[in-house]
């Protein structure tokens, strides 16, 4: 889990979510078998909602899970670099999730 605290000052704050992951097959081993044609390895990016990096799954009660901020679709791994996308926007003039969920 990325603990935003390290690069943001007030993590309540925060817009919106924008998060690209790049994936590629490789062989890990040059004298093991290259099954990279035929390897099905699906990837998905996403997030989840923390107000304080102290919060616990508790705090959300009665849900008993963290409302997700965002999730990409799932996407293949492919032999050639692939580009994976989740991005969240909070347009102006509407209510912040902190102030939606509780």
């Amino acid at each position: 889990m990325l603990d935003i605290t390290k690069y943001i000052s007030e993590p309540k704050n925060v817009a919106a979510v924008f998060v690209q992951l790049k994936t590629q097959l490789i062989l890990d081993n040059p004298l093991g078998v290259d099954d990279k044609a035929s390897a099905q390895i699906l990837v998905n990016v996403g997030a989840d909602y923390y107000p304080e990096i102290t919060s616990k799954i508790s705090d959300f009660s009665p849900m008993g899970y963290a409302p997700a901020v965002g999730s990409s679709r799932f996407g293949l791994v492919k032999m050639k670099p692939r580009n994976h996308y989740m991005t969240t926007i909070d347009p102006p003039g509407t209510q912040k999730l902190t102030q939606s969920i509780f």
